[in-house]
């Protein structure tokens, strides 16, 4: 279902007609932010997607003072960031704020199929915020049979609560939650079961699950892009060939974009790969200005086959993921595909490096939880095993450059919202 095809099917004309206009009358608000300033002095090409600079979280986190008198008279509430996996940020969200964001959830919700009649569990540690939101457009497109379950050590146990007392057809929740109830849900999928989607947001999903739930259990995965400092940027549809951009609510920006040649998309198309950011058009509270995401993606704005024009992204990488040892570009999805090559075999599949230096070389030392299928010796020795008869590790462990160290964590350890995936803590 479209909900807005007169926006979502529009010509590219029209969005770029939209776009200008809109950045039109968001330049005077962004002019009262300091941060902005020296990028609104010269002119620029808006349509262009090719942009040298652009904002960082330090610098969006800096302009919190400015946010707030932008917001001062219609501020409904604050959004703040748990600072897991980055430093801690706070949106400020007016009332025609949460108005456009609940618009483009309900958007993103009939682009992932969900029906009036879907009962919908949104599972999460503790922070209503989604849910709250997601509730609302929800009820806008006629569903009111959807419930918040904070869940609680033990993981597994929580899950499996939820699940027999609810047992939804969509399951909404964040890839670091869903993981430490994995092996829940394997079991509950194994049982009488209703579950048929399964939404994230705030982080990455490895395809590898995504494949498995679709092969094993017939469960289709959808994800819904999205960042406190731009909201709800976009989501994928039932073709999952991208996530659709909302591209009259956030001019895109591809930051050091190249073209690529290979196909990424079903159909052949113009390919970008770059650094994602956008710029809020419709936003008051907290309007967020060429800000960089840090994601690595790839970009076309060829429509789809679903039948919506708006540009679409494919998630590469975090750039933060990407870390070097003595040149030699390494990244945390090749540790996690050789830690975890068989997910269906796995309970949980999270991970986090955690990188030094010292005389000897490079240290990655690998956090791995507990629980498991397997023992803690068995796991270590065929892990290590791997490791170091990687291919693409290979020079830099028989040279003695690289080395590994196993940490073996209890769930207590991965209890915060987010899991940080690299953490490099070398001396720059």
């Amino acid at each position: 279902m479209i909900l807005e095809p007169s926006l979502e099917c529009a010509t590219p004309k029209r969005i770029r007609s939209l776009q200008d206009a809109r950045l039109r009358s968001q330049q005077i608000r962004f002019a009262q932010v300091p941060a902005y300033r020296p990028l609104l002095r010269s002119p620029r090409d808006w349509s262009a997607l090719r942009q040298s600079t652009l904002i960082n979280g330090e610098a969006y986190g800096k302009s919190h003072s400015a946010f707030l008198k932008l917001s001062r008279e219609g501020l409904a509430y604050v959004d703040i960031t748990s600072g897991t996996t980055g430093p801690p940020k706070m949106r400020f969200v007016t009332d025609q704020d949460d108005a456009i964001d609940k618009r483009l959830l309900a958007r993103s919700f009939c682009a992932f199929g969900i029906r009036k009649s879907d009962r919908v569990l949104f599972v999460d540690v503790g922070d209503l915020n989604l849910f709250a939101i997601g509730s609302k457009a929800l009820s806008d497109l006629g569903n009111d049979r959807s419930v918040f379950h904070a869940v609680r050590l033990p993981f597994a146990k929580s899950f499996q609560e939820a699940f027999r007392v609810f047992n939804p057809d969509v399951l909404f929740t964040i890839p670091s939650v869903l993981m430490r109830g994995f092996d829940a849900l394997r079991e509950h999928l194994q049982g009488r079961s209703r579950l048929r989607s399964i939404i994230y947001t705030g982080e990455h999903l490895q395809d590898k699950i995504r494949h498995y739930l679709w092969k094993s259990h017939r469960v289709e995965v959808f994800s819904l892009y999205s960042s406190i400092e731009l909201g709800f940027i976009g989501a994928e549809c039932e073709q999952h060939d991208g996530d659709h951009l909302w591209a009259d609510a956030l001019l895109p920006h591809i930051a050091g974009a190249t073209k690529v040649r290979q196909k990424v998309f079903k159909r052949e198309a113009n390919v970008l790969r770059g650094i994602f950011g956008a710029t809020q058009l419709l936003h008051e509270g907290s309007p967020a200005f060429m800000y960089q995401t840090g994601d690595v993606v790839y970009f076309t704005d060829a429509p789809c086959a679903c039948g919506r024009t708006l540009p679409r992204l494919k998630f590469l990488s975090r750039s933060k993921d990407i870390f070097s040892v003595y040149s030699s570009k390494l990244s945390f999805s090749q540790f996690h595909n050789i830690v975890y090559p068989n997910d269906e075999e796995d309970t949980t599949n999270l991970l986090q490096i955690v990188v030094t230096e010292n005389k000897a070389g490079v240290l990655l030392t690998l956090i791995l939880p507990v629980e498991s299928l397997y023992s803690v010796e068995q796991r270590a020795a065929v892990i290590r095993c791997r490791l170091e008869s990687d291919p693409s590790l290979a020079f830099l462990v028989e040279h003695g450059l690289l080395r590994f160290r196993l940490s073996f964590r209890p769930a207590t350890f991965f209890v915060s919202r987010k899991v940080n995936t690299v953490e490099d803590r070398r001396i720059r």
